[in-house]
């Protein structure tokens, strides 16, 4: 269910909009608790106090609930077997327990839970102020105040269920009473001014100004255990522990900008772009950073020598730019050393009293750290054609992240602490975007189709730290991002690579696995490296790019090729468009019960589609060999 209303109005001098929402809409679960319900207010001032001067305001709120059944999580969980009977379970057949007790099921789960509620509330405030003291010239200051509150309660309440096993069995042990609260205040003030000049056919723009941003976020989790009255939960009313954890955070940037533009007949563009920024999340030896930008662009189609082209070309326009930005996406406090303190340490306790410890040492701390720096090459071409029709864009680009923060040094473990982020690797990523679009009308029916398709890999370039190996499991040059390293399938073992069916001993030749006593049916690998501490072993080795055992790169988790499909038409009003998405290529390891059979879980359902499993004939009278040799899946683990 979903209402607006608006209005607007004004004069030459005055002009002003409203507007008001509210939407509810309900889930699909059986339930009355799974609900989303928003409403928002907005609302816009613009007044001409002089001939040069105009001020304006926006001010709006938001408001959004929603709630959701909380219980144990087994909701979606596809362990729950399928066929478990509904509603409750007789104390007569139940004859472990005294009285009628629901069964553990996801319809039950919902029905017997309290609600999850989440609110969430947005005030917000912009204000704009415009001068225009000379011609061509344009003063701003822009202020804006954004507040986010956020609420969460949930109560687990407390009831007795049973299993297709029988007994009775607690939802929740230790019921308790969950309150998190947070709140983010955001300062924004922006101050620039713009000039516009012409000499001929010469245009420039010059614009200048400052910003400085703030940000402060307050956090108070809390729980109550074992509630006094199930029915009317409170904090002041948990007969058993009670805990309070709170946090906050804050940070500011400030600094300064400021952009040049150059247009010459339309057909040559060019933009330089400066920004000077300082960041609280960095040491003051190192806040500050200067992050220039530059873009020019032709437009051909406009040349003399085009001319025969006009009737079908309608724009062709080559464009390139260079840029660097800063990423300061950090935890506001990496430089700052610090303990945790723990009030009730269990481990340490005199005269059955807690005692207040340090359980963590100083993290180290490096102070010359700053701003990764994100350069950027892009060329591009567009072009339009048959009366604008017909439009496409391809672009390529190269972006350097330079700088990145990650741990600089690998340390012995007598230290006893992590090591410190340092700006101690480079990334390069290469990609590139296509993207056409078609737009016609016949008759009165308007019609539109678009595609696009993009592409990019990621290789680390550097990684400056002291170690003398590669570990897999850090950044090391010439690292793909989302590399897959792993085994290589040689199909399965067989009763005939084992000298008995009593000792299950390997013959001589066969690889065998590291830690592992393999039987047939169970998953044979590919013995691509020996070392001298194995030979014919399947292992991990150091875990290191030189030495990674018998694995390699047999994938990588990076979407590639991924592609859009735009379909639209419209008539007397009337609009319907179809977005489709995709991607082309690309690994991933998905590892639960609907993918393998049962997944080393004998509790669960076996779903369709997961039968296909390596089974031995008769294994009780020494038939080892496989009903279905070239199975999908390997034998199951009972």
């Amino acid at each position: 269910m979903t209402h607006n209303i608006s209005a607007s109005g004004g004069t030459d001098k005055l002009r002003y909009r409203i507007s008001g929402g509210y939407n509810s809409n309900d889930g699909v679960l059986i339930s009355d608790r799974d609900k989303f319900e928003r409403m928002n207010v907005n609302s816009f001032i613009s007044a001409d106090v002089t001939k040069w001067f105009t001020q304006e305001i926006t001010m709006s709120y938001a408001h959004s609930l929603q709630t959701s059944p909380g219980g144990m999580g087994g909701v979606y969980n596809t362990r729950l077997v399928s066929y478990y009977p509904e509603g409750e379970l007789p104390a007569s057949v139940n004859t472990l327990a005294d009285e009628d007790l629901p069964l553990f099921t996801p319809r039950n789960q919902i029905l017997y839970s309290n609600p999850v509620n989440n609110k969430n509330d947005n005030p917000r405030i912009f204000l704009k102020s415009i001068l225009k003291p000379l011609k061509g010239l344009e003063a701003v200051f822009e202020y804006t105040f954004d507040k986010n509150i956020y609420d969460y309660h949930w109560y687990t309440g407390q009831y007795d269920y049973t299993t297709i096993q029988g007994g009775s069995s607690k939802s929740f042990v230790d019921d308790y009473l969950r309150k998190y609260k947070q709140h983010t205040n955001y300062n924004s003030i922006n101050v620039y001014a713009t000039y516009n000049k012409d000499f001929g056919n010469h245009h420039f723009k010059v614009m200048a100004g400052f910003n400085q941003e703030s940000s402060y976020q307050e956090t108070l989790d809390t729980y109550s255990y074992n509630q006094a009255v199930l029915d009317v939960p409170a904090m002041s009313s948990g007969t058993g522990t009670i805990k309070a954890t709170d946090s906050y955070s804050e940070y500011a940037i400030r600094g300064g900008f400021f952009r040049v533009n150059y247009n010459y007949l339309d057909k040559y563009l060019l933009e330089v772009n400066g920004r000077y920024d300082g960041s609280s999340k960095f040491p003051k030896s190192s806040r500050f950073g200067f992050f220039p930008s530059v873009s020019a662009g032709w437009q051909i189609a406009q040349e003399r020598f085009m001319n025969s082209t006009r009737h079908w070309l309608d724009g062709l326009k080559l464009r390139a730019s260079y840029g660097v930005i800063g990423n300061q996406n950090i935890n506001p406090y990496t430089f700052t050393p610090s303990m945790s303190v723990n009030n009730k340490a269990t481990s340490w306790i005199i005269d059955d009293t807690y005692v207040t410890s340090i359980s963590s040492l100083p993290a180290l701390v490096s102070q010359n750290f700053t701003w990764e720096k994100v350069g950027t090459i892009n060329v591009g071409l567009d072009v339009n054609l048959f009366n604008n029709r017909l439009s496409g864009v391809f672009e390529w680009y190269q972006r350097n992240t330079n700088g990145m923060l990650a741990p600089g040094v690998q340390l012995p473990a007598v230290v006893g602490a992590s090591a410190p982020y340092q700006n101690t690797a480079d990334m390069r990523t290469r990609g590139w975007e296509l993207s056409l679009n078609w737009r016609d009308q016949i008759g009165k029916v308007g019609y539109r189709i678009g595609f696009n398709l993009s592409d990019y890999k990621s290789e680390i370039i550097k990684y400056d730290d002291n170690a003398a190996t590669k570990l897999l499991s850090s950044y090391y040059p010439g690292q793909t991002l989302g590399e897959i390293w792993g085994y290589v399938v040689d199909g399965y073992y067989t009763v005939d690579d084992f000298v008995d069916t009593s000792s299950w001993k390997l013959k001589e030749g066969v690889t065998s696995i590291n830690g592992y006593n393999v039987r047939p049916g169970d998953v044979k690998f590919k013995n691509l490296r020996d070392d001298e501490t194995s030979t014919n072993v399947i292992t991990s080795g150091d875990n290191t790019f030189d030495n990674p055992g018998d694995r390699k790169v047999i994938g990588n988790t990076t979407p590639r090729y991924q592609y859009g499909i735009n379909l639209g038409m419209n008539y007397a009003g009337f609009d319907l468009n179809v977005i489709l998405q995709g991607t082309g290529k690309r690994d991933y390891w998905i590892s639960n019960v609907l993918t393998f059979p049962m997944n080393g879980d004998n509790f669960i359902p076996l779903f369709d589609g997961l039968s296909d499993y390596w089974m031995p004939k008769d294994p009780d009278n020494g038939d080892w060999s496989a009903v279905n040799p070239n199975a999908k899946y390997p034998r199951h683990l009972r």
